[in-house]
């Protein structure tokens, strides 16, 4: 999907709490252009600061 222009997230889905600070979900996802559709997993984990960041991506 690396030519993509735009992707629309479909579903986020299997949702957890692995960490006090940190979630990790799947989301679903089509691509505008040529509708083709993939996923990936999110892990984010909230800084000492407040923000969320994204500590791992993994397909």
């Amino acid at each position: 999907m690396a030519d993509c222009a735009c992707l629309n997230a479909t579903r986020i889905t299997e949702w957890s709490k692995p960490a006090n600070n940190a979630l990790a979900f799947r989301t679903y996802y089509v691509a505008a252009d040529s509708g083709e559709a993939g996923d990936l997993r999110f892990t984010l984990q909230k800084t000492s600061e407040g923000m969320w960041m994204i500590q791992n991506i993994s397909g």
